[in-house]
């Protein structure tokens, strides 16, 4: 993250009485006071907890600097106020969810559902791309004929381009199931148009909006001290979880993830089990409404 979207996230968020302060006027009470609303903008559904956690961190670090910077001249308080300050209230270890075959099938299925939006849930639940990755993807880079994805470019939600997050290309494979839906979009596109543009730029907020508004999804999108409401790049986890249970090789789905162990790819893993009623893999065919 560049220093001007660190900067454009504590203006955003942060109280104007915080803001205007001298940083040699901040105090305990104050920083507690700036968690407080951290934790009521996650409860309100206006913040991800995970962004919550990283804009603390931001704030914890830079008054962590100014107390006890190795540059001596950067020092200009005695003591830093953020000691012993808790930070935002975030999900437990393990307590993060996926979507269930089910819960795709149904939403994908809704009419009263923005395509759009149908759309791109299909693509990131039979991927495993990121939002920045989906972004980033160009007909150039959709090989139906050998049936793989390339994935080496990056757009954020400025439209700032980038590499990927290790910056090394991979190609993820394109399942049958998702095959037509792509021939289809790709009618009348030149290489270099982007597969799809998101319709939002709060993909997190979107889906569970649609979720929502569609009865899905339940305690999936709630947030608590022991829980994370369901976020876009739990659609990754997703397309990992639905892998790992159709028994795909680990090495072919680590490398497909774009991760450099396996370790990493086994954290994305959410449900261990699951009845086999519940869980056959992906489904067969993607849904008629997408296509």
């Amino acid at each position: 993250m560049t220093a001007e979207k660190e900067r454009g996230r504590f203006a955003k968020w942060a109280p104007s009485a915080l803001r205007s302060k001298p940083i040699v006027e901040v105090t305990t009470a104050a920083l507690e006071g700036f968690v407080e609303l951290l934790d009521r903008s996650v409860q309100d559904d206006a913040l991800a907890w995970k962004s919550a956690a990283n804009i603390w961190g931001i704030v914890r670090s830079g008054f962590e600097d100014a107390a006890r910077s190795k540059t001596r001249a950067l020092r200009v308080l005695p003591s830093n106020p953020a000691v012993g300050v808790r930070g935002p209230t975030v999900a437990r270890a393990g307590a993060r969810h996926s979507m269930s075959p089910t819960t795709f099938l149904r939403l994908v299925a809704r009419p009263d559902v923005p395509v759009q939006w149908r759309v791109a849930v299909a693509l990131a639940v039979y991927t495993g791309l990121r939002a920045a990755e989906l972004r980033g993807l160009t007909w150039a880079d959709v090989d139906l004929e050998h049936g793989f994805l390339l994935v080496h470019r990056t757009l954020d939600d400025d439209g700032e381009a980038g590499s990927t997050k290790t910056e090394k290309p991979r190609r993820v494979p394109i399942e049958p199931a998702l095959a037509p839906l792509l021939r289809q979009l790709r009618e009348g596109r030149s290489p270099g148009d982007a597969v799809m543009e998101l319709p939002a730029r709060h993909m997190s907020r979107g889906l569970r909006t649609w979720l929502h508004n569609a009865d899905l999804g339940g305690s999936e999108l709630q947030t608590s001290a022991t829980s994370a409401a369901l976020t876009w790049h739990d659609l990754r986890a997703t397309w990992i979880t639905w892998r790992a249970i159709r028994g795909d090789a680990p090495i072919e789905i680590m490398v497909g993830a774009g991760h450099d162990d396996f370790a990493t790819t086994q954290r994305y893993i959410r449900r261990r089990s699951a009845p086999p009623r519940v869980w056959r893999g992906l489904p067969r065919s993607c849904p008629r409404c997408c296509r």
